[in-house]
């Protein structure tokens, strides 16, 4: 039997761009092929989305990574974290998933990220 943690902890920075890889075709690679798809969150829209109960996450963390702000929601399956500048506008997102995505790899990468910077947490919750 697993058993299921209860108590949101952030997981560790461990996206790079070399262990991601570059993405392919079922995934967008590009901050442009990303917000194709959808409207492409602003830092308010990102972190006013995560704090709200939603059926897709569970837990979120919100915080800065040396220049960068950044919002991680973990959902049962994964978790995604986008990466913004101080203007709020989206510059990287990376996912990590259970299972492999589309591409057969755990994590995907997209623009900037956490490579080189310390992540502070600043606020975290849950949602059950």
């Amino acid at each position: 039997m697993l058993a299921c943690a209860t108590s949101p902890k952030p997981p560790p920075p461990s996206f790079n761009k070399e262990a991601a890889g570059s993405g392919s075709a079922c995934l967008p690679t590009t901050i442009e092929a990303y917000c194709s798809t959808r409207k492409c969150p602003t830092y308010d829209s990102a972190a006013s989305f995560a704090r709200q109960p939603h059926k897709d996450h569970y837990y979120y963390w919100i915080g800065t990574c040396g220049e960068y702000r950044f919002v991680r929601t973990q959902e049962g399956m994964g978790m995604g974290t986008e990466y913004f500048a101080s203007d709020g506008k989206l510059v990287g997102s990376a996912s990590l998933a259970d299972a492999p995505m589309c591409t057969g790899e755990l994590t995907n990468m997209i623009g900037v990220g956490n490579e080189g910077c310390t992540e502070q947490v600043a606020e975290t919750g849950g949602h059950q």
